[in-house]
């Protein structure tokens, strides 16, 4: 504990902010942070009148730490902006499960996206475009946990570039199995259904899986496989190059049998 007459240290008042926002409900005005924290304070040390100068808590050395020691716990993502403007609330912490997860690290990221476009004062429109854009790439994370955050990436701007050489193509619900993207033909009203594979470099060989696969062979010739290769290129300015595949079930060349997925089912003589 800190001697009488002589403010904590910046370490000690952030467990006073924490308390102090855990006490007024988990979410507060940086205001009432602060004077909860004085007045937690109060009783063990001497805190001083207000600045004669600015006729204000914020112009004292404890109002100067406070602030400090907010800074401190957004950085270290103890705390963040709340859902009004001049709030701030605790941060809900992830598992470390899940916090290893795609998923977990694109939650992660997409926080660190939305407080600092609070920070830069960007319109609220524009922070709901990206939530909802952030959201769609979590939910599609979710559903694809085995995937690095880099091919969702690669996927993404695959996608993207397609919709915008192809704007007749839809983007499908997130999680959707058997297809990214379908489309209705203007001329005869039929839809058709779009896979979807990205590739960094070039392309040398792409693997459909079981549900992709059986919607091809539902589908025939309604059935495309898009393969956009050097999807990297996009960074650079450059375009990549899309491979166009109609009813690609119809023209398998031959389908593998990977041991460690077959050997339980194997038949005995």
């Amino acid at each position: 504990m800190s001697k009488e007459g002589k403010l904590p240290r910046v370490p000690e008042i952030e467990k006073e902010v924490l308390a102090a926002i855990r006490k007024l409900g988990g979410e507060a005005t940086y205001r009432a942070i602060n004077d909860e924290v004085r007045e937690r304070l109060k009783s063990r040390v001497y805190i001083g009148e207000t600045d004669k100068k600015t006729k204000s808590f914020f112009g004292t050395k404890l109002g100067d730490k406070t602030a400090r020691a907010r800074t401190s716990l957004r950085k270290k993502e103890r705390i963040e902006r709340g859902s009004r403007r001049g709030y701030w609330t605790l941060r809900k912490k992830l598992s470390q499960a899940k916090a290893k997860t795609t998923s977990g690290r694109v939650t992660e990221f997409a926080h660190r996206v939305i407080n600092r476009m609070r920070e830069l004062n960007v319109s609220y429109d524009a922070i709901n475009a990206i939530r909802e854009l952030l959201q769609q790439f979590q939910e599609h994370a979710e559903a694809h946990p085995g995937r690095d955050t880099k091919d969702l990436i690669v996927e993404q701007k695959a996608i993207d570039y397609i919709l915008e050489e192809e704007p007749e193509w839809c983007r499908t619900k997130p999680n959707n199995p058997g297809f990214d993207l379908y489309r209705i033909k203007s001329d005869t009203g039929e839809k058709e259904w779009c896979e979807v594979k990205s590739l960094s470099g070039k392309f040398d060989q792409v693997l459909m899986k079981v549900p992709q696969f059986q919607k091809a062979r539902e589908c025939g010739e309604a059935y495309w496989l898009y393969i956009v290769e050097n999807v990297s290129e996009v960074d650079k300015g450059r375009k990549p190059n899309i491979l166009r595949i109609q009813n690609p079930a119809g023209r398998t060349e031959s389908i593998t049998y990977r041991r460690h997925v077959w050997r339980d089912s194997v038949q005995p003589k």
